[in-house]
């Protein structure tokens, strides 16, 4: 018997409470932590890992009354996480396209970072949506 799944489907049964909310990013700075330790072991000096905040282009007309003390910060609409490890090696790509991946169990991971990052976009274009 084969078993198939709904990307869609099992997106939509992950769950990312507010109170987790960064657990997506965390999962991103985790994987690239872990793609410098495999491309340069000990050496860690050359890693580098870069992560932008991205916030929104939109501008707001405030009317209220503005007061001393920093203007508020638009709107943080993303981020974006860099490395410089192995990459997308074909065994990294195999379990990239593997539903509850084990390829790294013996780290801790649990193969659920790039449902976070779905789940998270899900949440946030529902909430522009509607």
């Amino acid at each position: 018997m084969a078993l198939t799944t709904s990307l869609a489907g099992r997106v939509r049964n992950t769950s990312l409470p507010k109170s987790h909310a960064l657990l997506p990013l965390l999962e991103a700075v985790v994987n690239g932590i872990q793609a410098i330790d495999a491309r340069f072991g000990d050496d860690v000096e050359p890693g580098r890992l870069s992560i932008k905040i991205r916030r929104s282009q939109q501008e707001a007309l405030d009317f209220s009354h503005v007061g001393p003390g920093r203007a508020a910060l638009k709107p943080i609409v993303g981020f974006s996480v860099e490395d410089n490890g192995v990459g997308f090696t074909p065994e990294n790509m195999t379990s990239f396209e593997t539903l509850d991946s084990d390829h790294k169990a013996d780290m801790g991971c649990r193969g659920v970072g790039r449902l976070l990052w779905l789940r998270r976009r899900f949440l946030w274009q529902s909430r522009e949506h509607g």
